[in-house]
């Protein structure tokens, strides 16, 4: 094969209320870096929609990368009972014109501070389920309990969860096992020889590539994939084609 194309799942663009000494938040910062390593595409989100308000931080997004073909949008979703989001059907015609495939959710306090549960989010992830969109969670911002509700309660809906370091495999590795609908973005996914024992279990399949740029050194996100003692087919599969497949099956 020929040289192995990446496409970063996750990554953010924009200030954060943190400020981050060593990491850099202009899109044109961001994207070089990620070019330098070998990554063709990335879906991003904006800060402003992680931390501050969805809405505006999704259309400051929209704006941001308008005209750039490198990046692709993954939009910031909260629950709408409070009136600070949209009704599904402009959702749905939004995320049509502005080529979104994929969605986060920042449920924390300190983010944008609601409940996963299922009196809160049901309609939310029946709808996502529907149209086939892939729903990225931090395992920082979801407990074990309340992931296996989720995908218990929806086997369509495809979820990849990011965050989870080594101090995750007891529960993720149990989850992994028993839904098919859960994949696994590999860039805090720092257990030793993690990516060939996830390919072994449950294939190449699960995993997904992401970068965590700006928060995560990029070349050491590559390198993971590059080096995991796994086949060239599987390490194909991890860097480009899982997501592309899951993204390829929104229907709006």
């Amino acid at each position: 094969m020929g040289e192995l194309k990446f496409v970063d799942a996750n990554c953010a663009i924009g200030r954060r209320r943190r400020a981050y000494s060593f990491s850099v938040t202009e899109k044109e910062a961001i994207k070089k870096e990620l070019q330098r390593c070998g990554i063709t595409k990335a879906v991003c989100h904006h800060t402003t929609a992680r931390e501050f308000n969805a809405l505006d931080g999704n259309r400051i997004l929209t704006d941001e990368i308008r005209g750039d073909d490198f990046f692709l949008p993954a939009h910031v979703m909260v629950p709408d009972y409070a009136g600070d989001f949209l009704p599904f059907d402009q959702l749905r015609k939004e995320w049509k014109e502005n080529n979104v495939r994929l969605i986060k959710m920042f449920p924390a306090n300190g983010e944008q501070n609601f409940s996963l549960e299922k009196w809160n989010t049901a309609e939310i992830f029946s709808f996502l389920s529907e149209i086939k969109m892939p729903l990225m969670l931090t395992f920082k911002n979801v407990t074990s309990n309340i992931l296996h509700e989720i995908l218990s309660a929806y086997p369509e809906l495809n979820v990849i969860v990011t965050d989870t370091s080594y101090f995750a495999d007891k529960d993720l590795m149990r989850l992994m096992q028993l839904f098919e609908n859960l994949f696994l973005e590999t860039s805090n996914y720092t257990t030793l020889d993690g990516i060939e024992y996830v390919t072994k279990k449950f294939g190449a399949e699960r995993l997904i590539f992401g970068s965590g740029a700006p928060f995560v050194a990029t070349g050491a996100a590559v390198a993971k994939i590059l080096y995991a003692n796994i086949s060239e087919a599987e390490k194909e599969k991890i860097a480009h084609g899982n997501l592309e497949n899951l993204m390829g099956r929104v229907t709006l």
